[in-house]
């Protein structure tokens, strides 16, 4: 079963650092286009074209995008594990993209997310700049059967840890 780590928008090339050290794990990066929905249609495809479920992991904006493929196809998601991701798009508005009018394309309604009953792990780094107090209970609320998880830093985060 194939891990599809779906990078964070502006890449910074963490989800390929993870994947490279998975042999199991493909990267997806947002390429050139800041268009959100763009992306998303990519991570989409990605998973349609697999031969049967995928894991998905989602690096920040990548994570929504994992997401949306979560809540629209469950049954096409083995497991899904968020590194770093906002649960809302004003999250990420304030704290690192405040004039990024692509974000609005994600404006999901994240309660679709309760659709996916899959496994699925939440881990937040005290480091990532958009980290908020409420973060965690965005997650419990609409992936109530994942597990959350605080670490001290990004960098140190082990590939072996996705689910």
């Amino acid at each position: 079963m194939v891990l599809l780590v779906v990078d964070d928008m502006p890449s910074r090339g963490f989800a390929a650092r993870l994947a490279a050290s998975r042999p199991d794990a493909a990267p997806l990066a947002p390429g050139a286009s800041p268009d959100f929905a763009a992306f998303r249609e990519r991570v989409e495809g990605r998973v349609a074209a697999a031969s049967g479920p995928v894991r998905l992991a989602g690096v920040g904006v990548g994570g929504v995008a994992a997401c949306w493929v979560a809540a629209e196809s469950p049954a096409r998601v083995a497991a899904l594990t968020l590194l770093a991701t906002p649960p809302t798009p004003e999250e990420t508005r304030r704290a690192v993209l405040p004039d990024e009018p692509a974000l609005a394309a994600w404006d999901m309604p994240m309660e679709a997310l309760t659709t996916y009953k899959g496994p699925a792990r939440v881990v937040d780094f005290e480091d990532d700049p958009s980290l908020s107090a409420t973060r965690a209970m965005f997650w419990k609320a609409w992936l109530p059967q994942a597990s959350y998880e605080r670490r001290p830093r990004r960098e140190a985060f082990d590939p072996a840890d996705l689910l």
